[in-house]
């Protein structure tokens, strides 16, 4: 229960995961080169899991999860993705901001102004009172899925060169914009 999500890390898992949810989805049952005797971990994670609870730059490939919602942030970008190959998962949690609608307040942003980010996953999220709720800028090949975008200029905002993301299942509203 609570925020753990499956079996465990394993440095030789070399399954993939398929699905994108930072668990292994080939080579089951792992059983670590044999060494577990009996069954073996069903759910091996393929990537650490870092737990959230606060405002942060993301500047390593990796699965986070909020582990609480963050409320009344001021923070200019409360989550600040830099890096390519990350999964971002709000668990259904809430990132809310203070209502200060100045064009670079985030509440979540993936942008790196020296490279072009690949394959960044944010789900599972509420965003609302941001300038932008969630912000992909030259981010590409990414998803973003099953989040809810409230009460923001921009509830979902894809900008410079963002192509070929994948958008599944958001919904926006209250929003003067609610996906652009």
């Amino acid at each position: 229960g609570g925020s753990w999500i499956g079996g465990n890390f394993w440095s030789d898992y070399n399954g993939s995961d398929t699905d994108g949810d930072g668990l292994g989805n080939t080579n089951l049952p792992y059983n670590s080169s044999g060494n577990i005797m009996n069954g073996g971990d069903y759910l091996p994670l393929t990537t650490p899991v870092i737990q959230v609870s606060n405002c942060m730059t993301i500047s390593a490939p990796g699965l986070y999860i909020l582990t609480t919602n963050i409320i009344n942030s001021s923070a200019v970008v409360c989550i600040n993705i830099t890096s390519s190959n990350v999964i971002f998962d709000g668990q259904g949690y809430t990132i809310d901001g203070i209502d200060t609608f100045i064009p670079t307040i985030y509440g979540v942003y993936a942008y790196n102004p020296t490279t072009a980010l690949t394959n960044v996953t944010v789900k599972n999220l509420i965003v609302t009172d941001w300038y932008s709720g969630i912000g992909y800028r030259s981010a590409v090949s990414g998803n973003i899925a099953n989040n809810i975008a409230n009460s923001n200029i921009y509830g979902i905002q894809l900008a410079s060169s963002s192509n070929s993301n994948t958008l599944t299942n958001n919904a926006a509203s209250l929003n003067y914009v609610g996906i652009y």
